[in-house]
């Protein structure tokens, strides 16, 4: 038995401070590791990183010696990272690539540590070992060894690639557009690089291409009874955005995002407010002015501690403010 880890990478991998974002994509990958290490995956996931340092150490004597031992202690200053102030940030990045360097150290073929520690170099500034030429190298790697990691790392390097003019910007789109075709060809049964795809393409107002990666993961969806929860609620929300951006697929938008609501859940990495704000596009297309106005309030509510979601809502205000004027 295998106890399956779910890390919401972004391309900063959770360095927020030094994070482009413009080039913020975020990845959810599932590692497999053994039942060893259960508990403390358990422990660092519910927050309780004191704990899950506690059962490290009792392993420490019987398993330091393995490429998943050092993994794991990687994860945890995942963990760790995510709440960390800008000061002790640095000293727990340094802490996060050493492990992993060790893991492969260990087992050059760790695919897991691979993939994590070329996301690192990839990603991370210079001072705490970011290195370009090293991702290239574990990318190389991954490729060599026929790694389904391959295929979010490419995504991941493409998304870091510099893009200053909107020659090189649309360039990049259109790389990522065919690494994320690539992706979801070699992983038929993947949830995660048809939500990616579908967001992109959303994003860039390709409403055909969103509409197959969107009904691709519906069909995964309705054959596979062991998914998360959480990987559902992510294709549940890339429905009601495609909506609310597109005018196209209202009804099933609305459900969609309805049903997330009534349950009180969201997907990882976005608060309740961008629900209520995609209901609220979505109405304003149906023309159910009080709906919208409802749904709308709730957002702004919500948008307190966002300056993204507060951002969108002003441009939808000041949108729809300009067509009545």
């Amino acid at each position: 038995m295998t106890f399956l880890t779910r890390l919401c990478l972004t391309l900063s991998l959770a360095i927020a401070v030094w994070a482009a974002p413009s080039h913020a994509q975020s990845i959810s990958m599932d590692f497999d590791t053994s039942e060893t290490y259960e508990s403390v995956l358990t422990a660092a996931t519910n927050g309780d990183i004191d704990e899950a340092e506690t059962l490290m150490e009792r392993l420490e004597r019987e398993h330091e010696g393995t490429a998943e031992y050092h993994f794991v202690l990687g994860q945890i200053d995942m963990f760790k990272i995510n709440e960390a102030s800008a000061f002790r940030a640095p000293f727990i990045a340094r802490s996060m690539r050493k492990n992993w360097e060790q893991a492969l150290e260990i087992d050059p073929n760790f695919e897991p540590a691979a993939f994590s520690l070329g996301m690192f170099y990839a990603a991370a500034p210079g001072i705490v070992g970011g290195d370009k030429d090293k991702a290239r190298e574990l990318l190389a790697r991954l490729e060599e060894m026929d790694s389904d990691y391959q295929h979010p790392f490419n995504v991941a390097m493409i998304g870091l690639a510099d893009a200053e003019t909107e020659e090189q910007q649309a360039q990049r789109n259109n790389d990522l557009a065919a690494a994320f075709d690539e992706w979801a060809v070699a992983m038929p049964n993947e949830l995660s690089p048809r939500v990616s795809a579908a967001s992109l393409h959303i994003n860039e107002k390709n409403w055909e291409q969103a509409e197959r990666y969107l009904k691709e993961a519906d069909d995964i969806i309705a054959q596979d009874e062991t998914l998360e929860k959480s990987e559902i609620y992510s294709v549940d929300y890339q429905w009601g955005k495609y909506a609310a951006e597109s005018g196209l697929a209202l009804e099933k938008g609305r459900d969609r995002l309805l049903a997330l609501i009534q349950l009180e859940e969201h997907p990882e990495g976005l608060r309740e407010g961008y629900s209520h704000f995609r209901l609220a596009q979505i109405f304003n297309h149906l023309n159910l002015e009080q709906a919208k106005d409802l749904h709308l309030v709730k957002a702004q509510e919500l948008a307190s501690e966002d300056e993204q979601l507060q951002t969108a809502i002003d441009e939808f205000l000041l949108e729809n403010q300009n067509i009545a004027g």
